[in-house]
């Protein structure tokens, strides 16, 4: 199971794997990113990525999350990821919404 998650996420983060983030390196966008996190992730992923009620903590150390591309977090937001509580951001919020946040 943790294989076809694993497949799934990566095919998901493939589409936007060929790009970069257009926001990278933009302290207001890195700003905006942040108050868009705090509204939209928090309840599940916890104030600054420290973990949640639903979400795993996305700002620890050593843990795969924090070793992702932009591109795969962008990937994730976006679609989601099946077989877990990750649901799919795409019409909920835009493509530079999502780019700030990852």
């Amino acid at each position: 199971m943790k294989r076809a998650l694993l497949i799934a996420f990566a095919l998901a983060a493939s589409a936007a794997q060929a790009q970069t983030n257009p926001f990278a390196n933009n302290p207001a966008a890195v700003d905006e990113g942040r108050s868009l996190y705090n509204s939209t992730c928090t309840g599940c992923h916890g104030a600054n990525g420290a973990a949640g009620e639903f979400g795993p903590g996305l700002a620890i150390p050593g843990r795969s999350y924090a070793r992702r591309s932009d591109a795969e977090i962008f990937g994730a937001i976006q679609h989601g990821i099946p077989g877990t509580p990750m649901p799919a951001h795409q019409g909920k919020l835009t493509d530079d919404q999502i780019w700030k946040i990852a």
